[in-house]
């Protein structure tokens, strides 16, 4: 689409699946450089109602043009507060790829060999000297990354390419999506270096996405699946994102429901199929660990800590008013609260 077309998408966006769900702060992980354009465009006519982070998107086998492209842009397609881009983004893989091989039977049954396990996209050299490389001129890496192998590979590329890099005083924040399967030894990993996880409560549940996995993986590993209490109780700083548009509608509800229940709520497509059945064993968040991950660990993810993500003097007057007391709301019925009005910046940008 045009810029002019993507910029109609983006007003229609914000006011009808954002301020709608509360959504102040966004990362767009997945943009072309048309909606990268318009995000700017809008920014500087005000008028945007939310707070829109972007990407440069680092792919294999491209070499290095377009690492040297992304620092050459570095700064010229923000606009103040309301856009900007810090972060590069890397796929560590296409599906998932895993340590040990995907089940057997479905190897067997789909004609691969029996120690398929997919492969990485990048080399660990690779990886390495991309992400040093873009540390070093002061982006964050934002890696998207699955299976038990991929998340393997992506935290001790992280760690050694933050060590040997010259970040000029400048921590990075670098930053692994989705992670799907995980070791302990990597989420220790990822505490020490402060390597933060970027969750998606809605897929931390029993459904018929985990139901189509489990052939691929067996069933001990599905039901380890999207480990969030693992990652909170080894001190690993998580936020959730909604992976909006792929996971529609992005409500902030939903997610809460889910980061608590590992269950599907009444409002799920699958519901019917699949009530009653909640995902692995472990102890689900509380609603405090859900709602900071949905909020400061956000604004934390991409620098924005002391602009918004809590309520404190001094910040923007980012704030949701609900329609019900979400504290004293059943666990089981958080799904159905609503927004009843979205402040942003000190103004009213939503109301029911």
């Amino acid at each position: 689409p045009s810029v002019e077309k993507y910029k109609e998408q983006i007003l229609y966006y914000q006011e009808n699946d954002a301020n709608r769900y509360g959504v102040t702060l966004v990362q767009d992980c997945m943009h072309s450089d048309n909606a990268r354009e318009a995000y700017r465009q809008l920014a500087e006519e005000g008028k945007l109602t939310l707070r829109i982070r972007g990407v440069y998107l680092l792919e294999p086998g491209k070499g290095r043009e377009q690492l040297e492209k992304a620092i050459a842009r570095k700064g010229s397609d923000n606009a103040d507060d309301d856009f900007r881009i810090d972060t590069v983004k890397m796929f560590a893989e296409g599906a998932f790829s895993l340590i040990e091989p995907y089940d057997r039977a479905f190897t067997e049954e789909n004609g691969l060999p029996a120690d398929y396990n997919e492969d990485l996209y990048w080399s660990d050299d690779e990886f390495v000297s991309v992400a040093k490389n873009a540390m070093e001129a002061g982006f964050d890496v934002h890696v998207h990354a699955m299976g038990d192998n991929s998340v393997r590979q992506s935290v001790d590329c992280l760690v050694k390419a933050a060590d040997g890099a010259d970040t000029k005083g400048r921590p990075p924040r670098n930053v692994i999506a989705h992670l799907m399967l995980v070791r302990d030894e990597d989420m220790d990993l990822m505490a020490e270096n402060d390597i933060m996880g970027n969750c998606q409560p809605r897929w931390m549940v029993y459904d018929s996405d985990i139901e189509g996995m489990t052939p691929m993986m067996g069933e001990k590993r599905a039901n380890a699946a999207y480990p969030l209490r693992r990652f909170l109780d080894r001190g690993v700083r998580i936020a959730f994102g909604t992976d909006f548009p792929v996971t529609p509608p992005p409500d902030t509800m939903h997610e809460i429901q889910c980061a608590m229940t590992r269950a599907v709520f009444p409002e799920a497509p699958d519901y019917e199929k699949f009530k009653g059945k909640t995902l692995g064993s472990e102890r689900p968040a509380d609603l405090e660990e859900a709602v900071r991950s949905l909020s400061i660990n956000g604004a934390y993810q991409i620098r924005a800590e002391e602009i918004t993500g809590s309520i404190e003097e001094g910040k923007s007057a980012d704030l949701v008013i609900l329609d019900s007391d979400i504290e004293e709301t059943d666990v089981d019925d958080i799904y159905a609260i609503k927004v009843e009005k979205t402040i942003f910046k000190g103004e009213i940008v939503y109301e029911r």
